[in-house]
């Protein structure tokens, strides 16, 4: 059984270590017992020595010190030899006062010997008298060697006795401990041995090592916290190995190219499969490879690291370089991570080649107009703010030109969009044959080009050929679709000092209002900046800002016109004219408000509250069949809102459709045609009279006039205020009135001033009459009512 155990016990580690860490501490305590032992041992014998060096101090020296007083050589001799022959005793000698060995015995045989010296005195006549010492020298050689056969036994019986307990002790340890220790020990090895969760031991630990029906103990408790231990690190590790499948999914499955670097290295540890293929390179030569080696720039890769390193992530544009020497643009997020106490640098680098792409054309997009190819409105104001901060310019000025294609919006819509782009690229492309190398040219918008001239002597004369030149090159019909078009271009230029402060918007602001100048002044024309310009502008804006103030204090009234039927002399109309009359009294005339009015878009607003103000003041009138005229601008039709507020007017007010006349000019059916005529129907559908005023002043007026929904024609009173010493005037105002009669149109001549003027009309067939022979414009509206009636 002991053979048994001491095998058992020889492959146990714990055990090898008990067994020695046993004989270690029962050696010790041996040792040290035997030690006390031999010493108490040792002890005795040398108190049994003292006595008898006692003994003899007692027995012998007074004798002694008698012989010597009296020098009895026998006596001293006697005494001496009976010392000697003591046990132990070796070697005894009589030291005189002054240090001289006076008598001495044999020397016996000893290694080892203790002296003991004792002084010799003697009493006489009251005094003590010194007569020297007596040195005894006894043996420790016996005491030694009882003490060494002492030594012997006891380390045979400890040793024994320790052999004894330390067989018991391991028997013991081997039963309650080694042998469940090492179960434990097979049964923990066993977890995480293979990667396979199923090949390791269920978690049954405590049943194996149940001695019985014997309480548990701390070794089961043990056994009992790794049956559970083992139960959640299987749980822990089937999930993280659950984990970790998703995560090498992730790793593996993710567009971007995942690069693991070690910072003391820098050399590449893992990466993912996207980072091969991005590189068209394999894992064996990616594997350990410098990261510097996979960059076109290794300031770049520098830049990354140290700005990783100091704030822990970095996200920048680094550029690859692929196996074929190809340049790769990556958008490279980094940042650090600790893998077991060391520090690397994960970097997803995302292939950014096709959204450089996309920004090329989104740049392209946002800087360059589609049609033509040219800079746009956003490019031509950066360059402008270039030239306005270039120092290189040799005379410190530039100029800059707005071409504007005159009436294309006519053009536009007479020959379709199609033919409207390619006169829009064909009039872009003249004007790049013309200007210099230097020179930018751009789109500002539909039917405008900005000319930006940089060269050095940019001068006014200069400038003004190249415009000129550009005008000119307009003068000779263009081939659009198969169709000969003759079109005219206003040029606004300006030449700009570099040495004046000036923004952008100025430059563009200056450039502008030259253009409205060369367009104001009849188009096909080269207009240059001046200083009163900005006057004139600050005067229109100062204007359109006072007709809002005035809209909004109600300073608008409306005075009123009558129509006179030249047969009855009645009213049978009366034109509404919109007034302005300011706080002060002073009334400001329509031909100095109403374009401002009608440019500033507020002829909307405006216009809206003349129809119900008017509607309203003709409702009141219920015996009346008078009409009231209103005009409209071009503007007012450009929404279908004017129909609908019509409508809610003569509802409200009562008002029957066809007492309500809308005027309108031949401006608005030359500007567009398509929705004005929609528009115009509409409102005849309703029931409401459509008049054409100022008939004959336009130059397309007969080729739309059948085209057009109207029930009345106004000759302007530009011909028939010289038509009795005109007689083209005259030949004309009975043309128009011969023209009306053929399409049964109803004709109002306008600007009736005399008596002869209105007879002439009467003999000429015109029905109706207006005009400063009849009334002034008031604002009564009774008295042009009821003007030449009864009532």
């Amino acid at each position: 059984m002991a053979g048994r155990l001491l095998k058992a016990i020889k492959f146990t580690a714990i055990g090898r270590k008990i067994l020695f860490l046993i004989l270690l501490c029962s050696s010790t305590i041996t040792l040290i017992l035997t030690t006390l032992e031999v010493f108490l041992e040792y002890k005795t014998q040398v108190s049994t020595l003292d006595k008898q060096f006692k003994m003899i101090e007692v027995s012998y020296l007074p004798s002694l010190s008698e012989n010597i007083w009296v020098y009895n050589i026998e006596g001293i001799h006697s005494q001496i030899q009976g010392i000697y022959n003591l046990a132990d005793i070796v070697y005894v000698s009589i030291i005189d006062e002054f240090g001289t060995e006076v008598y001495f015995s044999d020397r016996k045989s000893s290694e080892n010997t203790v002296t003991q010296i004792l002084p010799l005195k003697l009493m006489r006549n009251d005094s003590l008298n010194s007569l020297g010492e007596i040195r005894i020298h006894a043996t420790l050689d016996n005491i030694y060697d009882q003490l060494q056969n002492r030594v012997v036994i006891i380390l045979i019986g400890q040793g024994i006795k320790t052999f004894l307990v330390s067989f018991f002790i391991l028997l013991l340890i081997f039963q309650l401990i080694s042998r469940r220790l090492n179960l434990i020990s097979q049964f923990v090895q066993g977890i995480g041995e293979s990667e396979d969760v199923k090949l390791w031991p269920k978690s049954n630990l405590y049943k194996a090592m149940k001695r019985g029906k014997s309480s548990a103990d701390e070794l089961d408790e043990l056994a009992q916290a790794i049956d559970l231990m083992s139960s959640k690190v299987t749980q822990l590790y089937t999930e993280s190995e659950e984990q970790r499948h998703k995560l090498s999914q992730i790793f593996e499955g993710v567009h971007d190219a995942i690069i693991i670097v070690d910072f003391t290295t820098k050399n590449i540890v893992d990466f993912n499969s996207k980072t091969c293929e991005l590189l068209n390179i394999s894992k064996e030569q990616l594997l350990d490879r410098p990261l510097y080696s996979l960059y076109s720039s290794a300031n770049n890769v520098d830049d990354l690291i140290e700005e990783v390193q100091r704030i822990g992530w970095c996200i920048k544009e680094i550029t690859f370089r692929s196996q074929e020497n190809k340049l790769i643009p990556t958008e490279t997020s980094a940042s650090m991570i600790e893998i077991e106490d060391k520090h690397y640098l994960l970097a997803a680098c995302r292939d950014i080649r096709e959204r450089k792409q996309q920004e090329i054309q989104v740049d392209k997009l946002m800087h360059y107009d589609q049609l033509t190819g040219l800079p746009n409105r956003l490019l031509m104001r950066e360059r402008i703010s270039q030239a306005l901060t270039n120092n290189e310019i040799e005379d410190r000025t530039f100029a800059t030109m707005i071409i504007n294609i005159d009436n294309f919006k006519t053009v536009n819509d007479a020959l379709g969009q199609a033919s409207g782009d390619l006169l829009i690229k064909m009039t872009a492309q003249i004007i790049q044959s013309l200007i210099n190398t230097g020179d930018n040219l751009g789109r500002l918008s539909a039917d405008e080009y900005l000319l930006l001239i940089q060269k050095s002597n940019v001068e006014k004369d200069s400038v003004e050929n190249l415009a000129q030149n550009i005008c000119a090159q307009f003068h000779q019909p263009l081939n659009i679709a198969g169709s000969s078009i003759k079109i005219s271009v206003s040029i606004g230029c300006s030449i700009i000092n570099l040495d004046t402060a000036i923004e952008v918007e100025e430059v563009l602001r200056f450039t502008d209002l030259a253009l409205c100048k060369a367009k104001a002044d009849g188009r096909d024309r080269v207009v240059f900046y001046q200083a009163d310009m900005d006057q004139q502008a600050n005067q229109k804006l100062q204007l359109n800002t006072e007709l809002y103030h005035a809209f909004q204090a109600e300073e608008f009234e409306l005075f009123y016109q009558p129509i006179i039927a030249l047969e009855s002399q009645q009213t049978v109309s009366v034109e509404c004219l919109l007034r302005w009359r300011k706080t002060d009294g002073t009334l400001i005339s329509p031909a100095h408000f109403i374009p401002p009015l009608v440019a500033s878009g507020l002829i909307v607003k405006v216009g809206a509250w003349v129809i119900e103000k008017a509607c309203t003041a003709m409702a009141e009138f219920k015996d009346s069949n008078v009409s009231i005229a209103i005009n409209v601008s071009p503007c007012q039709l450009e929404s279908d809102a004017i129909i609908i507020h019509i409508q809610e007017v003569l509802a409200k007010t009562g008002l029957a459709p066809q007492r309500l006349v809308i005027e309108i000019t031949e401006d608005l059916v030359i500007q567009d045609q398509g929705w004005a005529i929609a528009r115009l129907k509409a409102l005849r559908k309703m029931g409401v009279t459509i008049a054409l005023d100022d008939f004959g002043t336009g130059y397309s007026s007969l080729a739309y006039l059948k085209m057009l929904p109207v029930n009345k024609l106004k000759i302007d009173q530009s011909f028939v205020r010289d038509m009795l010493g005109d007689p083209e005037d005259s030949a004309i105002v009975e043309t128009i009135i011969s023209i009306a009669k053929t399409l049964k149109l109803e004709i109002i001549a306008e600007g009736v001033e005399t008596l002869p003027q209105a007879e002439h009309l009467r003999l000429l067939g015109c029905e109706n009459v207006q005009g400063y022979y009849y009334q002034k414009p008031q604002p009564d509206l009774a008295k042009s009512v009821y003007l030449n009636s009864s009532v």
